[in-house]
């Protein structure tokens, strides 16, 4: 057992993430969503019991829809029809590789087209018909960063002197995993598809020796010790020509700080595959601005929320007239909430309205955009959409600890001290280290007079603050 990728204990934001179709997609087959009202679907991260239609990643993520296929062969079929599966490997180098690249190129950030979701990808599609990936330029010696193989890869010589013919399934066999006595000799056989024995510049004596074992892998594919790196590669793709000793390599991996600190630097981000010359401008600079936005929440970055929200603009539509005017007739919910997102942290409640607003007309259970608004009517004290909003939240997400928080800031400013306090400790039953609603809560429970309650809330507060200081010192 160990924590999912993104639950770090030191950055810990509990049990309430989201799981979404970014993740479901990459770790199950197929999913049931919510339908709303009209037959459609409520949202990519609402879904109905039970939940997946798939549990496993099946054939069909690689092949496409199999229904045409056993029809085709079984008979059933009219013989007008043609067997629709896809052998990836008679695809073209570009189609071939976005069948693996769906799920194994993270890149810095991977973006849905406007209109499209991580389950429409379909094999035989170009990756950038349905995603827009946000890499790095990866260096091709020196210090491995934490990217994805994929990256790596196509920073090896080998690779590049390919012309595209190197991919996934020139090492690897999608249906099979050898054996662990076998893989030196598995993929020794799949460099000399390539390169020949000879050409190694180490005699055949000393490259048999342990713990290379006559592995090419070894030298050239170094490996690193287990990190805390989520999502990340651990086997050097870049295919290394001199390659080097592993043990002599520690701390060769760049750090996730320093990988955090380069994606901040969107000059040095670049569109995968240069797929920004067949793109639509507008496509690229909304990729580029909800992945910007992304980093700049989780930081509360005002300078790097600017620059996404210039790129958000360009993606709207040209011009410099009325906001409202302009988000008329968007319907990308995605690229409504960015901009929300980023005027709420540029303390521009009014534009992060009009957005929040918009957004409530093509999705009306948009969460996002209920929490936007309820904030900024409590920032009017506006207590009856405040109250309006708290409720359509509660009806959605009525165990959110931000929901409780809410509903107990509601019960406050109705004048419900005893309501309040309720709310309060069920939201501290979901989330025990909200200290600041915590120390509220020993306030209210000494202006009630419940003083047992109040020093019981005291003692868990030092408790907490212990904790933390102790996993400071720890870190």
């Amino acid at each position: 057992w160990d924590l999912s990728p993104g639950y770090s204990p030191h950055d810990h934001p509990r049990f309430s993430r989201r799981i979404d179709d970014g993740c479901l997609y990459c770790h199950a087959g197929r999913v049931h969503y919510e339908e709303a009202e009209d037959g459609g679907r409520l949202s990519d991260i609402r879904y109905a019991e039970p939940i997946f239609a798939e549990e496993a990643i099946g054939c069909e993520r690689c092949h496409g829809p199999g229904e045409r296929h056993v029809q085709f062969h079984s008979g059933v079929a009219a013989a007008s029809l043609s067997d629709s599966i896809v052998n990836p490997a008679r695809l073209s180098p570009e189609k071939r590789e976005s069948v693996c690249n769906q799920c194994h190129l993270l890149g810095q950030s991977v973006v849905p087209r406007s209109g499209r979701g991580f389950f429409d990808f379909r094999p035989g599609d170009a990756l950038e018909d349905v995603y827009i990936v946000l890499s790095e330029a990866i260096p091709t010696e020196g210090a491995m960063r934490a990217v994805s193989q994929v990256e790596q890869m196509r920073a090896s010589r080998c690779y590049q002197g390919s012309e595209g013919a190197l991919g996934c399934i020139s090492c690897h066999d999608p249906h099979s995993t050898p054996a662990p006595e076998q893989r030196a000799e598995f993929y020794r056989n799949r460099c000399y598809r390539c390169h020949k024995d000879e050409a190694c510049a180490i005699d055949v004596v000393t490259r048999r020796q342990a713990p290379a074992n006559n592995s090419c892998v070894y030298c050239h594919m170094p490996s690193e010790a287990t990190r805390d790196v989520p999502h990340t590669a651990l086997t050097d793709h870049r295919i290394l020509r001199h390659g080097f000793d592993p043990a002599e390599k520690a701390g060769a991996l760049a750090s996730p700080g320093e990988s955090d600190r380069l994606a901040e630097q969107a000059a040095e981000w670049i569109v995968f595959d240069q797929a920004e010359e067949r793109l639509p401008p507008a496509e690229v600079h909304r990729a580029k601005g909800i992945a910007l936005m992304a980093k700049a929440w989780e930081r509360k970055d005002r300078p790097l929320a600017a620059r996404a929200l210039d790129h958000l603009l360009n993606a709207v539509s040209p011009g410099t007239g009325p906001l409202s005017d302009r988000l008329a007739e968007v319907e990308d919910a995605f690229l409504l909430r960015e901009l929300g997102v980023g005027y709420m942290l540029l303390h521009d409640s009014a534009a992060a309205e009009l957005c929040w607003r918009r957004l409530l007309e093509v999705d009306p259970h948009h969460e996002s955009a209920l929490m936007g608004l309820a904030q900024a009517a409590e920032e009017r004290a506006d207590l009856d959409e405040f109250r309006k909003y708290v409720e359509r939240l509660s009806a959605l997400r009525p165990e959110s600890d931000e929901v409780l928080a809410l509903r107990m800031k509601l019960r406050h400013y109705s004048g419900d001290l005893k309501g309040a306090a309720t709310e309060a400790e069920r939201a501290l039953e979901v989330n025990p280290t909200l200290t600041e609603l915590r120390q509220w809560l020993v306030e209210l429970y000494r202006h009630l007079g419940r003083e047992a309650s109040a020093k019981r809330h005291q003692s868990l507060l030092k408790k907490l603050s212990a904790a933390q200081d102790g996993a400071g010192r720890d870190r």
